[in-house]
């Protein structure tokens, strides 16, 4: 039997709402959640990984605004609300954070754009705007984020692995001339291994959304140095790049579901402009 056809260009609303199905949120279709329950009946614990990214995404906003002083969140891809939304936890109580604290949800897609207005937007500390967070200038330049107070959080999640190596630099160098001194990036994509499983795992998704790319952590690690951002804690030093199930001491678990031999991981990057 032959594989499905593969889309020849990528559907970033399919891409939002099989996610959306993997993290168990409300506003997927049917067949999204049948393409979920395919890729996790393929790779068990795929749900588990979505959601254990979403959770670090939120860790990272609350850390950023409670530690780092950070005062405008920027969640380019953002797709659609699914629980915990990082922005949402950042700003919610125990954490208080004040009335300057705002962020900014954008993403390309139309409805899941409408449905963060509806939904998330509720907050007047929050606004969705259409955006394609390939475009550095589209997400930071609009008048929304204009308006946000620094320093800034801009969160990518997932999503450069919608990208080629080169599309992925570009953007990252675009992203550190835009951003002010102090602001912080985070970014997670799957690094799959380098045998046939990892290829697989990664025309699970081809075969639904279209292309999708398998980076290493040495290029992620390269185009933030490349493009002048520096570590959190060292800013002289290129961002190291983490596997997920370390930062979020899921690693027994995750090590549980995936075996020895899994295709891969996901990974996450936080880097600072000097």
């Amino acid at each position: 039997m032959s594989p499905p056809s593969q889309p020849s260009r990528i559907n970033t609303r399919r891409v939002a709402r099989v996610l959306c199905a993997l993290a168990g949120g409300i506003h997927a279709t049917v067949q999204d959640r049948a393409d979920a329950a395919a890729i996790e009946a393929a790779f068990p614990g795929t749900r588990d990984t979505v959601r254990a990214v979403r959770s670090l995404h939120a860790y990272a906003a609350t850390w950023a605004v409670a530690e780092q002083g950070v005062r405008g969140i920027v969640v380019a891809a953002s797709g659609f609300p699914c629980d915990p939304d990082p922005h949402v936890q950042a700003m919610s109580p125990p954490l208080r954070a004040g009335p300057d604290v705002r962020a900014v949800l954008a993403d390309p897609d139309d409805e899941a754009t409408l449905i963060n207005q509806a939904v998330l937007g509720r907050d007047p500390r929050v606004t969705a705007v259409r955006a394609r967070a390939l475009d550095a200038e589209g997400v930071l330049r609009n008048p929304a984020s204009l308006a946000l107070p620094g320093p800034l959080l801009v969160l990518l999640p997932f999503v450069a692995s919608l990208w080629t190596g080169d599309q992925a630099a570009q953007a990252l160098a675009r992203y550190r001339e835009l951003m002010p001194s102090g602001s912080l990036l985070c970014m997670t994509l799957w690094e799959p291994d380098g045998g046939p499983d990892g290829e697989r795992s990664l025309d699970q998704w081809r075969q639904r959304v279209g292309p999708v790319y398998g980076h290493r952590a040495e290029e992620v690690q390269g185009w933030l140095a490349d493009a002048g951002f520096g570590g959190v804690g060292r800013p002289d030093r290129p961002p190291p790049v983490l596997d997920i199930r370390v930062l979020t001491g899921e690693a027994t678990w995750m090590d549980r579901r995936y075996r020895l031999d899994r295709p891969g991981r996901m990974v996450k990057a936080v880097a600072r402009v000097p």
